[in-house]
């Protein structure tokens, strides 16, 4: 069995090691590593999979660790994880009443938020204290 056109993997931080077979025969396009440390990873987690096809995508900081740790470097290209948005430059406090707030993973709420955060309404971010 191929894994075929698999357009993404997104391996998570809290990910500390990959098992055998994982990605048996796949064909991935960008696979994403969140974790600054190479995950331990079983030799044959890439069995059969032509990973010079893939860019594997990393944090800027662990690009060079990433390329000196087998199988991690037999990636096509290895390239930085992109720039999240980590601070809010003009905070801003609303006021509207009857505005739709949202939390950041866009689940509505019901009315103003009742706890302090950041939030988004009238598709701004709030931070609310």
């Amino acid at each position: 069995m191929l894994c075929r056109g698999l357009a993404s993997v997104i391996i998570t931080s809290n990910v500390t090691s990959i098992g055998s077979a994982a990605f048996l025969r796949c064909q991935i396009a960008d696979m994403y590593c969140y974790s600054e440390i190479p995950q331990e990873i079983a030799s044959d987690a890439f069995y059969e999979t032509d990973l010079s096809a893939t860019t594997l995508h990393v944090p800027n900081s662990s690009i060079d660790l990433y390329k000196s740790t087998e199988p991690w470097s037999g990636f096509g290209k290895i390239v930085a994880l992109p720039e999240e948005e980590t601070s809010i430059s003009q905070p801003e406090i609303a006021s509207e009443l009857n505005a739709d707030w949202y939390t950041l993973d866009g689940r509505k709420l019901e009315g103003e938020p009742t706890e302090k955060g950041v939030y988004i309404v009238n598709g701004k971010k709030v931070y609310v204290k």
